[in-house]
């Protein structure tokens, strides 16, 4: 005797195909696009050249001209964003997203010259450029790396901070422009340094930076990385603004 399928087979394989579906969603990852723009104040100006950072996952972009940027391979959940540009005060925010969203948000950047005296009173401590500048010199003074301060930048600002590495670090060859720009090092098994801002990694370039907003840099091989960045077969640690 032949029987058709049963209610409760039908649904077990229903279930089956869901968790299935999920699994693979799980394995192959939906990233979600981040567009965005900056504005100056209530006036909606753009803001051109701004840095934008999901300091957590290390994704970052710089604006436009039209003060307008785009992240792609962000995952879903809620995250951190910050955004800096000479002249303007740090903004500091959070955004959700799903998982293979579109989102288009905009964000309004208040001009420092204006909040100068808020700034003042309300400062304690030492302040967030003295702490990195700090961490700086000290592992200078160990002679351990290669050292390069914002007096050795400062005369170039409109190089790219890798092209200013050439023939100062050893083996340095540099490729593309601009945020495609990267670096490779040395002359047999060549080594893509990693890249270290502020203490945080970064999977950016440093094409994504400026010379004005760097405070210093430092190259370390394995043998003279700090501990807290070892792993790679160089590093490259910046500091900014």
């Amino acid at each position: 005797m032949q029987f058709g399928p049963t209610k409760s087979s039908t649904l077990a394989a229903a279930t089956a195909l869901v968790c299935l579906c999920t699994a693979w969603h799980a394995v192959h990852g939906q990233s979600a696009v981040l567009l965005g723009r900056v504005v100056a104040d209530s006036a909606g100006a753009p803001v051109p050249l701004a840095l934008v950072e999901l300091p957590a996952l290390g994704i970052a972009a710089r604006t436009d001209s039209a003060g307008q940027f785009r992240m792609q391979g962000v995952p879903g959940g809620e995250h951190v964003i910050s955004i800096r540009v000479i002249g303007y005060d740090l903004l500091v925010s959070q955004v959700r997203l799903g998982a293979s969203d579109t989102l288009e948000i905009e964000f309004e950047m208040g001009r420092t010259m204006t909040r100068l005296a808020t700034v003042r009173t309300t400062a304690s401590g030492p302040s967030l450029i003295t702490t990195r500048l700090a961490e700086f010199e000290a592992r200078r003074q160990t002679g351990l790396g290669r050292f390069f301060s914002a007096d050795f930048f400062a005369p170039h600002p409109g190089r790219s901070i890798a092209s200013l590495l050439v023939g100062r670090i050893p083996g340095i060859r540099v490729s593309g422009s601009g945020m495609s720009e990267s670096i490779t090092i040395g002359r047999g098994s060549r080594c893509t340094p990693r890249i270290i801002v502020n203490g945080l990694a970064q999977r950016t370039t440093l094409g994504t930076y400026q010379t004005t907003e760097i405070i210093g840099l430092e190259y370390h091989t394995a043998g003279t990385v700090p501990i807290e960045y070892a792993g790679a077969c160089a590093t490259i640690i910046l500091w900014t603004k």
